[in-house]
């Protein structure tokens, strides 16, 4: 029984040390993917830009910057919203992104596409 606590205790604290991690820093490096189209969001430090932004990647490894977003976190770190990202190269912008832990959707005036985590 003491065994049984222990193991609860720790994965209880594994959760909530999660749940607490800055949901930027949790985003930064990681990829995501829309099944549909094939294309890939990643958020995190752009090196060629040196800010962080959101990076879009296609099927043919074509790489498109969008840097300046505004950021809002929710007060639990559970997701996060860019918003006024520009595309460097156009001035576009490329909607309202929701970012959370396992997806990150993107809204635009003509819908939305999810993109989930990869493993």
């Amino acid at each position: 029984m003491k065994n049984l606590l222990s193991i609860l205790f720790v994965i209880s604290s594994t959760f909530s040390v999660f749940s607490q991690t800055d949901i930027t820093d949790y985003l930064e490096g990681r990829s995501f993917k829309n099944e549909q189209t094939g294309l890939v969001v990643k958020y995190g430090y752009i090196s060629q830009l040196n800010t962080n932004g959101i990076t879009f990647i296609n099927s043919y490894g074509d790489k498109h910057y969008f840097m300046n977003c505004s950021t809002q976190k929710s007060s639990d770190n559970r997701y996060a919203v860019f918003t006024n990202c520009m595309n460097p190269e156009s001035g576009s912008g490329v909607g309202k992104i929701f970012a959370y832990r396992n997806k990150i959707v993107i809204v635009a005036s003509d819908g939305e596409m999810v993109y989930e985590l990869m493993d």
